[in-house]
């Protein structure tokens, strides 16, 4: 029995760390990919699009020694690891940040909400074995007008307020990062438009019911046959208004993924 096992790591290392950093059973340093899949980007995009590292996931064939319930416990390597390196387009200098998680969507959800949890837009995602054994896709976004050309922001201690009320509620239990960039909201008079609005984006554990206390991975009991709960009401995006500090939490509401209104006055 195998399976195909990946394990998430965010790109946070300093470059000497980054070249000395490889895959279990391929040789070939992380450094090396990401200058390599830097340069399949420009190819592949004639270097009309700039695109920055996300995140690198390491992935491989192992088999499997034993289940605990949907959890398998790993064994000997089948297949050397490979990289994916998840890229983000940037539009004006400004990342295109991932705004939700395709794999904790609600398929009862609206289409419109579905729609972008396919591919996130301006996302580039990579597997890379070796600079001569790769696969790709990207979905980039083109400018086609620019609706304001310049907003007011509110001020970072309000964005710092609202993650404080999640974390003193319960509901945020750690913070990995705080980015500020641009998130692709659903244009509601285009049906494959969207419209990038600035907005910071916390990267961390959210809980929807704060009461909550497993891990929400573990979601089903021992003998794996009976789900309890836990994956769908667990986050790691949260999108807060750059503009007015309003988090958007229910991104399954067509209201949160529709763009807001823009503040053009303070």
């Amino acid at each position: 029995e195998w399976k195909n096992a990946y394990t998430q790591v965010y790109i946070w290392l300093r470059p000497w760390d980054m070249q000395r950093a490889c895959t279990q059973g391929n040789p070939y340093p992380l450094g090396d990919a990401v200058r390599d899949v830097q340069a399949l980007l420009d190819r592949a995009t004639d270097r009309q699009l700039q695109f920055s590292l996300d995140t690198v996931e390491t992935v491989g064939i192992y088999s499997v020694k034993e289940w605990t319930g949907q959890t398998p416990i790993l064994g000997e390597l089948l297949a050397p690891e490979y990289y994916r390196l998840k890229c983000t387009q940037h539009l004006r200098g400004l990342p295109l940040l991932r705004a939700m998680d395709i794999e904790l969507m609600n398929n009862d959800a609206p289409k419109n909400v579905q729609k972008h949890a396919v591919f996130a837009p301006g996302d580039a995602v990579v597997r890379i074995a070796s600079a001569s054994s790769y696969s790709f896709g990207v979905r980039p976004v083109h400018e086609t007008a620019v609706l304001h050309d310049d907003i007011p922001l509110c001020p970072l201690a309000s964005i710092q307020q609202s993650i404080e009320k999640l974390i003193v509620s319960g509901h945020l239990r750690s913070v990995h990062s705080l980015r500020f960039g641009l998130v692709a909201y659903d244009d509601p008079d285009s049906a494959d438009g969207i419209i990038a609005m600035p907005a910071w984006v916390v990267k961390g554990n959210y809980y929807r019911n704060p009461a909550v206390s497993d891990n929400p991975w573990n979601s089903f009991t021992p003998d794996g046959k009976a789900f309890i709960g836990g994956a769908n009401n667990y986050l790691t995006d949260i999108v807060i208004n750059a503009q007015t500090g309003r988090t958007l939490i229910d991104l399954t509401d067509v209201r949160d993924v529709l763009a807001p209104e823009v503040v053009t006055k303070q």
